[in-house]
């Protein structure tokens, strides 16, 4: 019995290997290096007892705080697998997710490196992982405001009360008038500093 249920394979009498110089040209050098990445990754995490199950969890369902049924929490020594980060990078690069740039996955431990590990995208995420008033109060040691209604339904909001933020805000009543309903609601997103 020969295939894939039977862990061996017989190469075909008219296969032919391919030469050092044909494998040079069609592995890079980055392909070699990401390949011993992760082998090392693997093989550390496996030397400190994480098993198949835990090595290949996926981070997309990571962000609720119970466990997916059968499906084990993603540990901080996980979340730093390469394999893990790289897919992360790639994914904030086409607007899939936000990445923590310091946390549990920092190469160098004490936060010199960036972590590039996958964070929620849940609008207040941060304030609830930062505990909600060490957010609020890191945001305005770095010169910001925290974004007022953040903690509020906004879905809620009457325009008589976003006319009333916006005054808060030095727009005066001249160029509130020039607004329509939702354009009102428009103006605090396009002049957001993030």
């Amino acid at each position: 019995m020969l295939g894939s249920d039977a862990s061996w394979w017989v190469l075909r009498d008219d296969y032919r290997l391919p030469s050092e110089e044909e494998v040079r040209y069609l592995v890079s050098p980055e392909d070699c290096c990401a390949f011993y990445s992760m082998q090392a990754a693997e093989l550390r995490l496996k030397d400190a007892g994480y098993g198949e199950k835990y090595l290949f969890v996926l981070d997309e369902n990571q962000e609720d705080d119970e466990e997916k049924e059968g499906q084990p929490k993603m540990e901080d020594e996980v979340r730093a697998a390469p394999w893990h980060t790289t897919r992360a990078y790639l994914a904030s690069q086409r607007g899939g997710c936000f990445l923590e740039l310091h946390g549990a996955a920092d190469p160098t431990g004490c936060g010199e490196a960036f972590s590039y590990s996958r964070t929620s995208a849940k609008p207040g995420a941060l304030f609830r992982q930062a505990g909600g008033e060490a957010a609020r109060n890191l945001l305005q040691k770095k010169g910001r405001t925290a974004v007022t209604g953040t903690d509020a339904d906004l879905r809620k909001l009457h325009l008589r009360d976003a006319r009333a933020i916006l005054r808060s805000y030095g727009l005066n009543e001249a160029d509130l008038k020039t607004f329509k309903r939702f354009g009102i609601f428009l103006v605090p997103i396009s002049h957001t500093n993030y």
